[in-house]
């Protein structure tokens, strides 16, 4: 896995905080050091878990992530019906085979995080499968995909 783009601001404590009170929830620790290194990474073929999923990129820390990940998350937890803003979208994901849209997300009651997989054009038939405890963790199960 390796990353082939991403984008710092001057300001990143800031932009972070804007995000965590925005959403209402503060990142757990080794997802902030990582967005310090890596804001808005793009992923080159990398890919987790044996569904074949590709993750694509991470939402950034900017006014754009406060929009991207409450627009976002706006998607994923109606299309879950969650009447309470429960999840938060941090990394876009792609399964080719599949006519749905998929994010990593935290879920804000227990800090963990889930695969959210919804209609992207109906927003429902939500389904969330459980991924892993920590981001560091997340990141482990990231693999590169040969190509043949």
């Amino acid at each position: 896995m390796y990353l082939i783009n991403y984008k710092l601001y001057n300001d990143m404590n800031e932009k972070i905080s804007e995000t965590e009170e925005k959403i209402g929830w503060s990142f757990p620790e080794d997802y902030i050091s990582f967005i310090r290194k890596y804001n808005y990474a793009v992923f080159g073929n990398a890919y987790f878990n044996d569904l074949e999923f590709q993750i694509k990129s991470l939402l950034n820390i900017d006014s754009g992530i406060v929009n991207s990940v409450y627009k976002s998350g706006l998607k994923v937890n109606k299309a879950l019906n969650n009447v309470e803003y429960k999840m938060v979208p941090i990394i876009i994901a792609e399964n080719e085979r599949e006519k749905y849209a998929s994010r990593i997300c935290y879920n804000k009651e227990d800090d963990k995080l889930y695969l959210v997989s919804y209609n992207f054009e109906e927003l429902n038939d939500g389904d969330t499968s459980y991924l892993a405890d920590t981001f560091t963790e997340l990141l482990s199960m990231f693999y590169e995909k040969t190509l043949e």
